[in-house]
């Protein structure tokens, strides 16, 4: 009877019969999401679906769907993507938000992509603190300082800007003169990530250096994974089981580690040969400015900020400045 009994269970159908059962689950779950009446608070907006929510109906143009549902539900309006609740604002609720009310809108989300980057410590990406706004403070100063602030800083980053623009124009002739057209990408990246070095290390580095175009050859790889970032940090649950978007986020991390190594071993290298009464470049800068912060709060000095703060700011250089060089040139080629 035993055997009997063991023997009709056939995999096939077992697998069959699990199958079954998820369906009906599923589409009982959706039965009652579609019957259930909507009482969420917050604006008004299009109804979201389970899992995905309103991501789905963006398309490729989400400005064109955004002024759609502004049109229906008004200048203020929600949706979901994925798991996350995202007020969309149009029109004067920009200004009203962002400026006459700046500090209860600001600050960041959690989201899952942000412990990656500058090893979860990042000025950018982080939210407001007390401690959040000394950093921040600190850091415009020293911006300042080797930009704008100081006559002979300011001098030494010009020279620094006219070196590398005389070499980076040079590098486009003899490319014209060869292949008469190209794409200058890859020169703006490495000639902007060059200027940035020079201020934020001391050092320039050869357009031939293996270990600077390692890192600067990874911002067209970070630029590709960053979307897989994006989709995870409202839809976290893509992390739980095999697919492509946590592969691709899984090789963002990975940048975002090497990234960071990178410029751990450079404050590293400062902070051994360090003189206060020497200040080299901004990293020396920084390196002080945070010290005598961190003994002036009282603070232990069990984590270093320098490192992510200088991540934020020699990572800028590779995208946002180089982008907007992009767009110069082809502005002036047209």
């Amino acid at each position: 009877m035993e055997a009997s009994c063991m023997g009709g269970l056939d995999p096939a159908n077992t697998s069959a019969l699990l199958l079954g059962c998820v369906t009906l689950l599923l589409c009982l779950h959706l039965w009652r999401w579609l019957r259930r009446p909507r009482c969420s608070p917050g604006p008004p907006g299009p109804r979201a679906w389970p899992l995905v929510g309103n991501a789905p109906q963006l398309g490729n143009a989400p400005h064109l769907y955004f002024a759609r549902m502004a049109k229906r539900y008004g200048d203020v309006f929600q949706i979901k993507l994925g798991s996350r609740t995202v007020v969309v604002l149009n029109g004067d609720a920009i200004k009203q938000a962002l400026v006459k009310q700046g500090p209860e809108f600001a600050g960041r989300p959690d989201f899952p992509s942000f412990r990656y980057i500058s090893s979860g410590s990042s000025l950018a990406f982080g939210t407001i603190t007390d401690w959040w706004k000394l950093r921040r403070r600190v850091a415009q100063s020293t911006v300042r300082m080797f930009s704008t602030g100081n006559a002979q800083t300011k001098k030494t980053f010009e020279q620094h800007v006219l070196c590398e623009v005389k070499e980076l124009l040079q590098l486009f002739v003899r490319k014209t003169r060869q292949h008469r057209y190209f794409q200058p990408m890859t020169d703006l990246v490495v000639s902007t990530a060059n200027i940035m070095s020079a201020v934020c290390f001391g050092r320039r580095y050869s357009p031939q250096d293996d270990e600077f175009l390692q890192v600067v050859g990874r911002n067209e790889q970070f630029t590709r994974t960053v979307g897989a970032g994006s989709i995870v940090d409202v839809m976290p649950w893509l992390q739980l089981f095999p697919n492509p978007i946590k592969s691709i986020f899984d090789d963002f991390k990975l940048l975002n580690l090497e990234f960071n190594a990178f410029i751990r071993d450079k404050v590293l290298e400062h902070r051994k040969n360090f003189r206060s009464s020497v200040i080299r470049d901004m990293t020396d800068a920084f390196i002080l400015a945070m010290d005598q912060l961190r003994d002036s709060a009282g603070l232990s000095s069990g984590k270093d900020y320098v490192a992510p703060t200088m991540g934020d700011i020699f990572g800028a250089s590779q995208d946002t400045l180089s982008t907007a060089l992009q767009w110069v040139v082809l502005l002036l080629v047209k």
